[in-house]
């Protein structure tokens, strides 16, 4: 059985969830690749996952049930960090590549901020209609069905076994690639 990412997605650092994939697809259609902030580290794992099934293991992203408006973000913004900087597996500080664009709250320059190295061959949009997904048809490395409040989890199954009575759609697809989850440090 293999492994999957999912993420739950949402408006961010003062930019609506469409804004940010339209980024995102100008920086895959530059160069093929599209780095993922996330407030949540997804730990080693995800790395020994992706280089057992073969160096890439696909991602799903789920809009997130506790959406914001665009109005709740314009009202209240938030100080935005652009991160610059990441640490590799052996811990080695590098600049991040200049097509890629991380931002989020500047609340999480103290307390971490990830990111997922992206691939897709296909332009990046939001399909709203996509298939129904249920997470707790799977299971994470600890055995457990994700929790309501996780943002982001490694799951163990088939990614797209469709369930008529999940709460998720399936809005973007992805393949996760080397050097696959990073912390960005700077």
């Amino acid at each position: 059985m293999g492994f999957f990412v999912w993420v739950k997605v949402t408006d961010d650092a003062n930019e609506t969830l469409e804004e940010i994939v339209e980024r995102k697809e100008r920086e895959r259609a530059e160069n093929g690749l599209f780095w993922w902030g996330l407030g949540s580290s997804l730990g080693k794992a995800v790395i020994e996952a992706a280089q057992s099934s073969g160096g890439t293991l696909p991602v799903l992203f789920s809009r997130s049930l506790g959406r914001r408006s665009a109005g709740q973000r314009a009202s209240s913004p938030v100080s935005v960090y652009t991160w610059s900087r990441w640490k590799d597996a052996s811990g080695a500080a590098r600049t991040l590549p200049a097509y890629a664009t991380v931002r989020s709250a500047a609340s999480f320059r103290d307390r971490g901020y990830y990111a997922l190295v992206c691939s897709s061959t296909h332009p990046l949009v939001l399909k709203e209609d996509g298939p129904l997904f249920d997470p707790s048809d799977y299971q994470t490395t600890g055995a457990k069905a994700p929790g309501a409040s996780q943002t982001v989890a490694l799951l163990r199954g088939q990614p797209l076994e469709a369930n008529p009575l999940g709460k998720y759609r399936i809005i973007l697809q992805a393949t996760l690639v080397a050097p696959w989850f990073i912390k960005l440090t700077s």
